[in-house]
Protein backbone atom coordinates (compact mmCIF):
# COMPACT_ATOMS: atom_id res chain seq x y z
CA UNK A 1 0.00 0.00 0.00
CA UNK A 2 1.46 3.08 -0.84
CA UNK A 3 0.09 6.86 -0.26
CA UNK A 4 -0.16 9.09 -3.14
CA UNK A 5 2.30 11.82 -4.15
CA UNK A 6 1.83 15.34 -3.33
CA UNK A 7 -0.19 17.20 -6.03
CA UNK A 8 2.37 20.21 -5.64
CA UNK A 9 5.93 18.80 -6.21
CA UNK A 10 7.43 22.30 -4.63
CA UNK A 11 5.52 21.07 -1.83
CA UNK A 12 7.10 18.10 -1.42
CA UNK A 13 5.10 15.02 0.77
CA UNK A 14 6.01 12.13 2.74
CA UNK A 15 5.36 8.38 1.68
CA UNK A 16 4.20 5.44 2.90
CA UNK A 17 4.74 1.93 2.25
CA UNK A 18 4.16 -1.15 4.00
CA UNK A 19 6.30 -4.10 3.62
CA UNK A 20 6.44 -7.23 5.71
CA UNK A 21 5.11 -5.70 8.92
CA UNK A 22 7.37 -2.30 7.92
CA UNK A 23 6.36 1.04 7.44
CA UNK A 24 8.45 2.32 4.77
CA UNK A 25 8.63 6.10 5.25
CA UNK A 26 9.91 8.57 2.56
CA UNK A 27 10.83 12.34 2.02
CA UNK A 28 9.39 13.10 -1.81
CA UNK A 29 10.57 16.79 -2.18
CA UNK A 30 13.32 16.11 -4.76
CA UNK A 31 14.00 19.41 -6.22
CA UNK A 32 14.58 20.46 -2.80
CA UNK A 33 16.82 17.49 -1.45
CA UNK A 34 14.39 16.53 0.90
CA UNK A 35 14.39 19.68 3.03
CA UNK A 36 10.68 19.36 4.46
CA UNK A 37 8.17 21.74 4.55
CA UNK A 38 5.56 22.41 7.65
CA UNK A 39 3.20 20.29 5.43
CA UNK A 40 5.72 17.08 5.56
CA UNK A 41 6.37 17.69 8.88
CA UNK A 42 2.61 17.27 9.83
CA UNK A 43 2.89 13.93 7.41
CA UNK A 44 5.65 12.65 9.37
CA UNK A 45 4.03 13.13 12.47
CA UNK A 46 0.87 11.04 10.85
CA UNK A 47 3.24 8.10 9.80
CA UNK A 48 4.96 8.05 13.52
CA UNK A 49 1.03 7.85 14.54
CA UNK A 50 0.21 5.03 12.59
CA UNK A 51 3.07 3.20 13.94
CA UNK A 52 1.53 3.71 17.35
CA UNK A 53 -2.25 2.67 16.48
CA UNK A 54 -1.10 -0.45 14.16
CA UNK A 55 -0.27 -3.34 16.42
CA UNK A 56 0.90 -5.14 13.40
CA UNK A 57 3.82 -2.89 12.31
CA UNK A 58 6.60 -2.78 13.77
CA UNK A 59 7.75 -0.40 16.25
CA UNK A 60 11.39 -0.44 16.68
CA UNK A 61 13.80 2.08 15.61
CA UNK A 62 16.64 0.00 15.31
CA UNK A 63 15.01 -1.71 12.73
CA UNK A 64 16.64 1.11 10.35
CA UNK A 65 19.96 0.12 10.69
CA UNK A 66 18.73 -3.19 8.39
CA UNK A 67 20.50 -4.79 6.72
CA UNK A 68 23.85 -3.31 8.57
CA UNK A 69 25.05 -4.65 11.20
CA UNK A 70 24.01 -4.25 14.61
CA UNK A 71 24.81 -5.59 17.76
CA UNK A 72 22.71 -4.78 20.96
CA UNK A 73 24.48 -4.67 24.43
CA UNK A 74 22.69 -4.22 27.56
CA UNK A 75 23.89 -4.87 31.04
CA UNK A 76 22.31 -6.63 33.28
CA UNK A 77 22.71 -4.35 36.01
CA UNK A 78 21.14 -1.55 34.05
CA UNK A 79 18.42 0.29 35.82
CA UNK A 80 17.26 1.72 32.48
CA UNK A 81 15.60 -1.02 30.80
CA UNK A 82 13.31 -3.87 32.72
CA UNK A 83 15.41 -7.36 31.13
CA UNK A 84 11.77 -8.81 29.40
CA UNK A 85 11.37 -5.41 27.47
CA UNK A 86 15.11 -5.41 26.11
CA UNK A 87 14.16 -9.34 25.55
CA UNK A 88 11.46 -8.22 23.50
CA UNK A 89 12.60 -5.58 21.52
CA UNK A 90 15.80 -7.36 20.25
CA UNK A 91 13.29 -10.62 19.23
CA UNK A 92 11.28 -7.62 17.17
CA UNK A 93 14.77 -5.54 15.89
CA UNK A 94 16.19 -9.78 14.21
CA UNK A 95 12.69 -10.28 13.13
CA UNK A 96 13.21 -7.07 11.29
CA UNK A 97 16.30 -8.19 9.98
CA UNK A 98 15.26 -11.12 8.58
CA UNK A 99 12.54 -9.79 6.77
CA UNK A 100 15.25 -7.28 5.33
CA UNK A 101 17.35 -10.86 4.52
CA UNK A 102 20.00 -10.15 6.95
CA UNK A 103 19.22 -12.27 10.08
CA UNK A 104 23.16 -12.86 10.59
CA UNK A 105 23.62 -8.78 10.55
CA UNK A 106 22.09 -8.50 14.36
CA UNK A 107 22.90 -9.87 17.98
CA UNK A 108 21.72 -9.16 21.24
CA UNK A 109 24.17 -9.61 23.99
CA UNK A 110 24.24 -9.25 27.96
CA UNK A 111 27.09 -7.08 29.32
CA UNK A 112 28.23 -8.46 33.09
CA UNK A 113 27.19 -4.71 34.94
CA UNK A 114 25.63 -1.52 34.25
CA UNK A 115 24.80 0.68 31.55
CA UNK A 116 28.59 1.31 29.79
CA UNK A 117 30.41 0.17 26.84
CA UNK A 118 31.50 -3.28 26.35
CA UNK A 119 34.27 -3.51 24.42
CA UNK A 120 34.78 -7.45 24.92
CA UNK A 121 31.08 -7.96 23.57
CA UNK A 122 31.71 -5.19 20.33
CA UNK A 123 35.11 -5.61 18.94
CA UNK A 124 34.46 -9.40 17.63
CA UNK A 125 31.29 -8.45 16.33
CA UNK A 126 32.79 -5.56 14.83
CA UNK A 127 35.23 -7.78 13.41
CA UNK A 128 32.96 -10.55 11.86
CA UNK A 129 31.47 -7.79 10.09
CA UNK A 130 34.12 -6.48 8.60
CA UNK A 131 35.41 -9.80 8.02
CA UNK A 132 32.17 -10.38 5.84
CA UNK A 133 32.67 -7.32 3.96
CA UNK A 134 36.26 -8.52 2.51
Amino acid sequence: MSDERPHDPAEGGVTTEVRDRILLIGLDRPAKMNGYTPQMARQLVDAFERLDEDEALFVELGGLVAPRHLLIVHGVKDGLHHRPTVEKLAANIQEIFQVAGAPNHTAHEWGNNGHRFYPSLMWPFIEKGMAERN
